[in-house]
């Protein structure tokens, strides 16, 4: 208020007309319970398609022979299943966890490598093995883990703004 303006300056100069109603962002409202729900269906989502995309792409772009969509849709479903039953129960959902990124980033990556290595052990246990190609799976656990680490990166980020300017209900 103390501040003296210049009232020679032309008004042109201004980046915004001054009829111009002052820009309002959209204000979204979601439950805090809603949080955790959210995170899980993004997770079997992204776990889903890396999944089904990843097989896709080893199979047709690398090797040039057609895939059964099913074996490689049906085994991501399992890996989703998996990983999501594991992060529920040790409680890697909750939006005060999601918030601690480099918790998130060690947690994810374990729980993902498990997950793996259980499903390996028992593919070789029941001689399932051949009916999956290594390259295919590890091209998956790759842009799998790789995908989950971006997404826990824009849940931090989504969450800390949205607390920063009181977002949830």
């Amino acid at each position: 208020n103390y501040v003296k303006r210049d009232e020679g300056v032309a008004k042109s100069l201004a980046l915004d007309s001054p009829n111009a109603p002052p820009r309002k962002f959209p204000k979204w409202t979601i439950s805090y319970r809603a949080i955790a729900p959210l995170t899980m269906a993004c997770d079997a989502l992204i776990i889903y398609l890396t999944g089904f995309l990843s097989s896709l792409a080893y199979h047709i772009v690398l090797l040039g022979r057609s895939v059964e969509p099913l074996r490689y849709a049906g085994f991501a479903v399992v890996v989703a299943a998996l990983f999501i039953l594991v992060g529920q129960t040790t409680d890697r959902y909750d939006p005060a966890e999601l918030l601690d990124f480099k918790s998130q980033m060690r947690r994810v990556t374990f729980d993902w490598l498990g997950v793996f290595i259980f499903l390996t052990a028992i593919a070789f246990t029941i001689k399932a093995g051949e009916d999956f190609s290594r390259g295919a799976v590890l091209l998956f656990v790759v842009s799998g883990l790789t995908a989950l680490i971006i997404e826990r990166i824009a849940w931090r980020i989504v969450l800390a703004n949205g607390l920063a300017i009181r977002n949830f209900s």
